[in-house]
């Protein structure tokens, strides 16, 4: 696959030149539906097969040279393949041929978001605000343009147009709510203990934050007591007291000695084989929706979500069925504790986890389990 895609690349290039320099068409019978191929390709990429929808999109562009829509898709793909330049001159071309087309208008806004070349913020919403001027009942342009203002980092604006979809009660109301949530969150900054306030403004976290964070701020040893008491009963509180500490090899001294030490001996995350911790090793996405899926299982003595999602289906274009952490990003998805890439489709399985986001995350956990007490 890695072979065929320079020359999707070169074909993806000749096609824009063809098309987009009016080049002359030779007259050939046409035996496709442009509107056929286009629902394909939006089909294909759903289930994340780019090339497939590559494909039938340049079918769509074969049968209707002018198909602006096709265009604007072809541009998602070469933005999502790393292809900055060209995705933008798609997607320029995509409203060139047809200025009125909403659906163009607010790819190019989703496509300078993503890139974010020079200007790209006033490049994107002066196209998504030309998309709510074609149709101002458009939901789906003012949830990008309120992604926007949070790249932006103009978040009492992002919160407003959020807002307005959430009233709105319509298909993009349970997106902009999680997003709402993010979004407060980040203005708010307010998390309930010190280690909150040192970790929250965190680019990155390490194994020892995230295990500081899940003890103070969740407070996880009380709520395991609370929600799952048979978790450790009075048998296995003797057992613990006898017990001799465990030795983790490398935290001696460590801030978060304390914190870690506490976490492991509550089995929610693990040491190494040589009786490490690596307090200092970055969390990615994926780690930590490993350690809250062990988090969740302990709290709720429920031992069937460790396979619960095996088997099934899920719309993370970067997530395979053989993952192993498959289960673990579906729980955090179905439960609504972790949220993928709105933009791209994606779970960022390998990006770091910041201070923002951990507590986001950590807020949701504790709100399913205190929302029956």
């Amino acid at each position: 696959m890695m072979y065929r895609w320079p020359i999707m690349i070169l074909l993806l290039g000749f096609i824009f030149v063809i098309h987009c320099a009016h080049a002359p068409q030779i007259s050939e019978p046409i035996a496709i539906s442009a509107e056929d191929e286009f629902r394909r390709g939006k089909a294909s990429l759903d289930q994340g097969d780019w090339e497939r929808a590559a494909v039938c999109f340049n079918r769509a562009l074969k049968a209707n040279p002018n198909y602006s829509e096709a265009y604007a898709e072809l541009a998602y793909i070469l933005a999502l393949r790393n292809h900055p330049e060209k995705a933008i001159d798609y997607v320029n071309c995509a409203v060139r041929k047809n200025e009125r087309s909403a659906a163009s208008q607010i790819m190019k806004g989703r496509i300078f978001i993503m890139i974010q070349p020079a200007l790209w913020f006033e490049n994107a919403q002066h196209a998504l605000n030309r998309a709510i001027e074609l149709d101002p009942s458009n939901q789906e342009a003012l949830y990008y343009q309120a992604e926007a203002y949070l790249q932006h980092q103009n978040l009492p604006e992002s919160a407003a147009a959020l807002k307005q979809l959430v009233e709105r009660q319509g298909a993009y109301a349970e997106a902009a709510s999680a997003r709402l949530d993010y979004v407060e969150a980040k203005i708010k900054a307010s998390p309930r203990s010190e280690v909150g306030d040192k970790l929250v403004d965190l680019k990155v976290i390490t194994r020892a934050d995230l295990a500081a964070l899940l003890v103070a701020e969740l407070g996880l040893h009380h709520l395991i007591n609370r929600r799952n008491p048979n978790a450790y009963n009075q048998t296995t509180r003797q057992k613990l007291s006898n017990a001799p500490v465990l030795h983790i090899r490398d935290i001696a001294g460590h801030w978060a000695e304390d914190y870690i030490q506490e976490i492991v001996e509550l089995q929610v995350m693990d040491i190494f084989p040589d009786h490490s911790f690596h307090p200092q090793e970055t969390v990615s996405r994926v780690q930590m929706a490993m350690t809250l899926q062990q988090a969740v299982i302990s709290i709720s003595g429920d031992l069937s979500l460790d396979t619960a999602y095996i088997g099934k289906s899920t719309s993370f274009v970067d997530l395979k069925p053989t993952h192993y952490a498959f289960n673990a990003v579906c729980l955090m998805d179905e439960k609504g504790i972790m949220q993928g890439n709105p933009l791209t489709g994606e779970f960022d399985l390998n990006s770091p986890i910041n201070g923002i986001d951990a507590l986001i995350s950590i807020r949701a956990l504790e709100r399913i389990f205190n929302s029956n007490r």
